[in-house]
């Protein structure tokens, strides 16, 4: 049992909760200066134990947690900076003591609980660290690999300004600190070439006239395309990833639409998910894939047809979509979100933060439960007691988002359930949604056709899904969620790959590449062109491709 008694946002000996981060650039400095942070806490009873989680206040934007299963969820402050010389120079310590009220221990990191119905999770303790009187983490800050993206490494630097001392349950709070970057001078960047997309396509579709269509049409917005066709010696993820490769260090290669299913474009077998990834494709720039999965260097999506009627419908929606050929545009400004029967207080809350942060600022609406439902439906299948018909109302009435978080099959959700049926007959005259499934097994496209699939293939289906090969987790799509949005919507992130690059980047740094971090990666697949821009309600430089 993981149940929430209380939420106490309080600044614990009344430290100033205006907290706030600036950083500047003075030469080749950047400094990163956080000041006057404080602590948040939350009671919470898990297994019948009464625990406390503390949260720093004044650094949203950077706050991620250090994660060792069994230790205590400790918050720190975390983010990306180029690589080079770092100096962290720290102020004044300040011991709180015990704080009165909440003399219990920290919340322990937990296991991630699976996204399948009766899934449970060990509360996991190390007994003897509760003993021990020594302040944890010993270490004030630490340096680890961001990733490496076109040659240039990122770093990520963490700081743990809160230590915890278990024996006599008391905090210590660095409040104010700073933290210098020098870069190194790294490679310089092609972002000033013509940007290149590569078609890998599976050799029974080499002489496709619709992907020579579609190739002509990018070439008409700017690309630079260029073929890999899967046949002969170029018929494994090794094969490909090479060529892929040598692309990467001619070209300015951004992106790389796959044509082709599972036997026609094959996908590299995963040592971290059970199943297979194109992420393997992404992450190209060194040899050692391993060490680099969260340095994706190309936007990576598969369209995944058998024949070319099925080709012909994606590349005829495509070419709508980023044309804005549309019968009616009402569409744009309306979305959906979808949450199961099952810890639906997870699901709802991620859905009700996306839709009152973003979606409700940004003029979206929906028709349930109420006629002109601010931010989107919200087809809640506990809260609201939505039922399937109301669900394929909605969504046949034609939605730019649909979000879904709860139980997946290959070919359906569950609860409220969509089936692979209701999306054939999804028959709007210009609807092409971005559908985001955080749900296991919806991207299985290993099986004959996944739910994926036929969103992807269907004409009036998807402009993009972005789905899970394996099972998802509900702490991890929760913070998966709220990350992707902030990318659309605060830090305008504008094609596919950007939107869900950033989503994952940012698990990464929550986790520091524990836990879940390169599984999420692997696992979440992008069905569609990754180099297409989402079209953002109120936004119109996201609205179209302009042909010169």
């Amino acid at each position: 049992m993981f149940k929430i008694l209380s939420l106490s946002l309080l600044a614990l000996f009344a430290v100033n909760v205006l907290g706030r981060v600036e950083v500047s650039q003075q030469g080749d400095l950047i400094n990163y200066e956080f000041s006057d942070l404080s602590i948040s806490t939350e009671n919470l009873t898990i297994e019948g134990s009464e625990f406390i989680r503390t949260k720093l206040v004044g650094a949203d934007d950077y706050e991620a947690i250090l994660f060792e299963l069994g230790m205590p969820e400790i918050p720190v402050i975390r983010f990306y900076a180029p690589q080079g010389e770092v100096e962290v120079v720290l102020g004044d310590e300040k011991d709180f003591g015990q704080p009165k009220g909440l003399a219990m221990d920290l919340v322990p990191n937990l296991e991630s609980l699976e996204k399948i119905k009766g899934s449970t999770r060990k509360l996991i303790i190390n007994k003897s660290f509760q003993k021990s009187s020594a302040y944890y983490p010993a270490k004030k800050f630490e340096i680890s690999n961001g990733g490496t993206t076109n040659g240039n490494q990122e770093q990520l630097i963490t700081v743990y300004p809160l230590t915890w001392n278990p024996s006599s349950k008391s905090i210590k709070l660095v409040k104010n600190f700073q933290v210098i970057v020098k870069p190194a001078v790294q490679e310089q960047t092609k972002s000033l070439e013509v940007e290149t997309m590569v078609f890998v396509i599976g050799g029974q579709f080499k002489n496709s006239p619709a992907i020579a269509q579609y190739e002509n049409f990018k070439k008409q917005l700017g690309f630079n395309v260029v073929r890999i066709i899967v046949e002969g010696s170029v018929n494994t993820p090794e094969a490909i990833r090479t060529k892929l490769q040598e692309l990467l260090k001619s070209t300015n290669l951004k992106y790389a639409l796959i044509f082709g299913d599972a036997e026609h474009v094959p996908a590299k077998k995963s040592n971290i998910i059970s199943g297979v990834t194109d992420h393997f494709y992404a992450a190209i720039d060194t040899n050692n894939y391993a060490q680099d999965i969260n340095g994706p260097d190309i936007g990576v999506g598969r369209v995944t047809i058998k024949n070319e009627t099925e080709l012909q419908n994606v590349v005829d929606k495509f070419i709508k979509y980023q044309t804005t050929n549309f019968t009616t545009d009402e569409w744009l400004s309306n979305a959906s979100f979808l949450a199961t029967n099952d810890r639906y207080t997870v699901a709802e809350g991620s859905h009700n933060y996306v839709i009152d942060s973003f979606m409700t600022n940004h003029g979206y609406s929906g028709i349930f439960p109420n006629a002109a439902q601010p931010g989107g439906d919200k087809l809640y299948a506990i809260t609201y007691r939505v039922k399937n018909e109301q669900v394929i109302n909605a969504i046949s009435a034609g939605r730019s988002i649909i979000d879904y978080s709860g139980h997946g099959a290959t070919t359906f959700w569950d609860a409220p359930r969509f089936t692979q049926a209701n999306v054939r007959d999804l028959n709007h005259s210009a609807a092409l949604p971005f559908v985001i499934s955080n749900a296991c097994i919806t991207g299985q496209f290993t099986v004959n056709e996944s739910f994926a699939e036929t969103w992807i293939k269907h004409p009036h289906g998807a402009i993009m899904f972005w789905g899970s090969m394996d099972s998802t987790y509900w702490d991890e799509d929760d913070f998966l969620e709220r990350d992707t949005f902030k990318g659309i919507f605060e830090l305008k992130k504008a094609t596919f790959s950007e939107i869900t690059h950033y989503g994952l980047k940012e698990l990464w740094r929550r986790y520091n590449g524990q836990n879940r971090a390169a599984y999420y990666w692997e696992t979440y697949l992008t069905f569609g062109d990754p180099s297409i821009k989402l079209k953002v309600n109120g936004n119109q430089d996201f609205l179209a491709e302009v042909l010169p």
